[in-house]
């Protein structure tokens, strides 16, 4: 008898899981711009809410259980107990997941997917009699509900909207908060669209004296039915019914989080039927195949199709449409991300470009931390000045110019965070000239509280101390926005430009070469590190020597010979090396983290993408697909089975100790730069199909084996498709 594979793609394209084992790590992620689902291969997972604030409306636990006429129970999605006998499988897709099982001749789908608006989530369990013989049955579904403290909630049944509710007010606030707070979504509700026989909305009524290890005193029995105050509360609900022999029964529940009852009623008003909540799923996925459409790749490398054309655009979309769930984050995210996004969808990736421009000041300034509004901060950072939001700005709105195809974008007025409003083309000439102007007597960028590498807030905290990668990104930025004032007709800002990048060149040349790489800042006493003195290397600071264009012909193989001997793993080229283990004053916080963990010495993915693209960029096409392929799931050298990451989305690092017997495991991290990189490394770099204010440009060196291979892109309005030869 063959052994099930513990994981496959379907015919569909989406992820379908064997093996129960590979455990909670491998969830899936659903979304509409008011709403979030972590979903885990046994329903459990984490709900948000995002407007007009971001807030957790479940435990993340939710139970589905069979009772069958003679007493006995069996919970389909394997949680929280699974049947021996009962065979399983969870199916990922895009915009929905499914848990199948079956026990004798009783099948069952437990689905859940997020309609195109509105800030709820829609289940099906679906039931299916494979035999002859009718069966009776009693089906339990329960979502559990945040807790709330002995001040806590009220919850019942609204028989008039056939709804469960529970509703809670925040409670620890000023008396001038009432109004603003009275617009949240305080009330949490059920709806199913099948009425119950019984229910409860308390997890005592849900539970009652059964422990942790049995089935709930309600599968067994039914619940009371009553409401409740004050207890942990939940959503259950239980139907009896009997299944005809070859017959199929759906019951739907429509779950989510509203400013009234009133609201909930209306936004299950549009979903009442078994057709009004498929009509509701086709669409969502008929819009995301459109969106996979704009940009489609035919290589000879499955896993990097997959990526490409899936599993990666819904990355960027998510990041970009929502800031990646954050409530405080750094613009340098939402910045790559919406490049990305402009790699296939120019025009949805523009507001949030426009968005992040739009808080930039006049003197070219763009604070990196930020909060998104309506919310109180969450994170430290964002009391600290980090010295590279100007210079993303810079580069991100460049690059998703070339996507655009569009040179009327770069006149569009956008207004300043401080007061009236500039064309766009005004805004990268002030970011420019903000990071150029802000430079110590070493003649590199000021390295403030920290660059792209947030936690080294040694270097630069008396300001004096210098950044080499803020440099190299300065000068990279330089070179993107040259050809964009030479086609507006700017010749001064073009010869700036110009000037800029080759002063930046002489500067990092004179201060950071050392011997075989470039070192990464001069610190406040004038000290560099990163060189011989110390004997470590940065992978950023090799990185932009490259793309930046400041490393020349004969810098170039010494750097590759220092990556490849000192950095590169079989999951990637690691951050730094030697790893820090100790508290090291000179680059402060950085030092503090675990070894091997992210800027500490992990196989930063975002970073390792760099190093790809500057592989690219000199033509080692093999060399820079090998790298993605090691820092993407799926490689062979550390499979997803043992690494700990679904091959559906793209995480942040992989530990990077090379003596720890956890080498290679997965952050279990959603939300990287690595992915808008790595998709613009692929497509524009790797199979040549390279988008400009011109038009697509097509050329260069295609990775070995590659030749045939198909890009179509949606541009300028429509779609074209080139074949590589």
């Amino acid at each position: 008898m063959s052994k099930v594979a513990p994981y496959e793609w379907d015919s569909e394209g989406n992820l379908q899981i064997n093996d129960a084992q590979l455990g909670k790590g491998w969830w899936n992620y659903l979304f509409n711009d008011q709403a979030q689902l972590k979903i885990d291969p046994y329903g459990q997972g984490q709900s948000w809410s995002r407007e007009p604030r971001i807030n957790a409306w479940g435990r993340g636990r939710r139970e589905c259980w069979i009772r069958f006429a003679n007493g006995r129970t069996w919970s389909p999605s394997g949680w929280p107990q699974r049947h021996p006998e009962a065979s399983w499988a969870c199916r990922h897709a895009p915009m929905w997941t499914r848990i199948e099982s079956r026990l004798g001749d009783l099948e069952v789908h437990w689905r859940v997917f997020l309609p195109r608006e509105g800030p709820h989530e829609i289940w099906t369990v679906r039931l299916i009699n494979h035999g002859s013989s009718p069966l009776a049955l009693a089906l339990t579904h329960c979502l559990f509900q945040p807790t709330a403290g002995f001040m806590g909630s009220r919850s019942n049944w609204d028989a008039e909207r056939r709804l469960l509710w529970r509703h809670d007010f925040p409670h620890h606030a000023g008396w001038d908060e009432y109004e603003p707070l009275s617009k949240l979504a305080n009330y949490l509700y059920l709806r199913p669209l099948t009425d119950p026989h019984s229910w409860a909305v308390s997890d005592p009524d849900y539970f009652g004296s059964a422990m942790p290890a049995e089935v709930p005193d309600g599968v067994l029995q039914g619940f009371p039915s009553r409401e409740a105050a004050l207890d942990p509360s939940c959503a259950a609900t239980q139907n009896e019914l009997t299944l005809g022999g070859g017959e199929s029964k759906a019951y739907h529940f429509i779950a989510g989080a509203a400013v009234s009852l009133d609201q909930a009623a209306g936004a299950c008003a549009l979903l009442k039927d078994d057709q009004a909540i498929e009509d509701a799923l086709a669409e969502r996925v008929e819009e995301w195949e459109e969106t996979e459409k704009r940009l489609w790749i035919e290589t000879p490398d499955p896993q990097i199709n997959r990526y490409v054309n899936r599993w990666a655009k819904k990355e960027i979309v998510w990041m970009s449409r929502l800031w990646r769930n954050g409530i405080t984050t750094p613009w340098r995210n939402e910045l790559q991300d919406s490049m990305g996004y402009s790699l296939f969808d120019e025009p949805q990736a523009r507001p949030f470009l426009d968005t992040v421009t739009a808080a930039q000041t006049k003197d070219g300034h763009l604070k990196v931390w930020n909060t998104r509004p309506g919310e109180k901060p969450n994170h430290p950072l964002v009391n600290y000045r980090h010295n590279d939001g100007s210079i993303w700005l810079l580069i991100c709105q460049c690059m998703a110019l070339r996507q655009s195809g569009d040179r009327t974008l770069m006149e569009r007025p956008i207004a300043w965070g401080d007061g009236r409003e500039a064309r766009l083309l005004d805004h990268l000439s002030a970011a420019l000239e903000e990071s150029a102007a802000d430079r110590g007597d070493h003649g590199l960028v000021s390295m403030h509280d920290g660059d792209w590498t947030d936690p080294l807030n040694g270097p630069g905290r008396l300001g004096r101390g210098g950044s080499g990668w803020a440099t190299m990104a300065l000068a990279y930025g330089a070179r993107l926005l040259q050809p964009l004032a030479i086609t507006a007709g700017d010749e001064s800002l073009a010869r700036r430009c110009l000037e800029l990048h080759a002063e930046l060149t002489r500067t990092v040349q004179k201060q950071l070469w050392a011997e075989d790489r470039f070192a990464y800042a001069i610190d406040d006493e004038g000290k560099r590190f990163g060189d011989q003195a110390d004997d470590r290397v940065w992978l950023n600071a090799q990185s932009w020597g490259i793309l930046s264009g400041i490393a020349t012909r004969e810098q170039i193989p010494l750097i590759r010979k220092t990556v490849d001997s000192r950095l590169m793993t079989p999951c990637g080229p690691v951050l730094i090396d030697p790893m820090f283990t100790g508290w090291d004053p000179q680059v402060g916080r950085l030092s503090l983290k675990v070894p091997g963990s992210t800027e500490n010495g992990s196989v930063y993915c975002h970073a390792a993408a760099f190093w790809a693209a500057a592989l690219a960029e000199i033509g080692a096409a093999d060399e820079a697909l090998d790298i993605l392929k090691r820092v993407l799931p799926e490689h062979p050298e550390n499979p997803c089975e043992e690494c700990g990451q679904p091959p559906i989305w793209q995480h942040n690092a992989w530990f990077g100790d090379r003596n720890s017997p956890h080498f290679g495991r997965t952050s279990g991290t959603l939300g990287t730069g690595t992915v808008p990189w790595a998709v613009l490394t692929i497509v524009e770099k790797l199979l040549g199909v390279e988008a400009s204010l011109e038009g697509l440009r097509v050329g260069g060196a295609l990775p070995q084996g590659w030749a045939g291979s198909k890009v179509t892109r949606w541009f300028g309005g429509e779609s074209e498709t080139v074949v590589r030869s």
